[in-house]
This record gives C-alpha cells, sequence and structure tokens, in this order.
C-alpha cells in the first residue's frame, strides 16, 4: 500500500501500470508523503496529457522501456522467430 511507504521512499514502476493504483500515487507524490517515483508503464498507455505525473518534478517518466538490455534486440527477435514458427506450423 501506498500509503504505509517511509517518506524517503521512491516508487518504482515496471511492471503491468494496472496494478498500481495511479490516483493514490499521484496524491502521495504531490502531498510528499513519499520522496519520488520512477515510472514506466500506465494504466492507460500512452500517458494521457492530462496526468499528474506529467507536472511533478519528483517523478521520472519513461517510456515503457525499463527492459531496453544490451540484448533487447536479439531476444526480440528470438521471441518473434518462435512466435512467427508456431503460426506457421
Amino acid at each position: 500500500e501506498i500509503a504505509s511507504l517511509k517518506r524517503t521512499a521512491v516508487f518504482i514502476s515496471i511492471g503491468r501500470g494496472a496494478v498500481v493504483d495511479e490516483g493514490a500515487l499521484a496524491n502521495a507524490l504531490v502531498e510528499g508523503k513519499i520522496k519520488g517515483a520512477a515510472l514506466d508503464v500506465f494504466t492507460q498507455e500512452p500517458l494521457p496529457e492530462s496526468s499528474p505525473f506529467w507536472r511533478l518534478s519528483n517523478v521520472l517518466l519513461t517510456s515503457h522501456n525499463a527492459d531496453y538490455t544490451s540484448d533487447y534486440l536479439e531476444l526480440g527477435w528470438d521471441v518473434f522467430a518462435d512466435n512467427a514458427a508456431k503460426f506457421a506450423a
């Protein structure tokens, strides 16, 4: 629960957007109940212009790419090739 986090907490979300209560998180950030947040996924993507997260200086936003690693493209192509083979079978 966001309300139980320490004031020094930085919330990091890289999982599934629907898992986070974005309203409660935004309120905690605005009210200074937690120190900050790093957000890569959201309930609605792309994140709407109306989202309060855009205006908060204690929030780092990324565009759903937290998993971008040195082997990202290779692994992605492996998944694509596997799915294409299954589809063709």
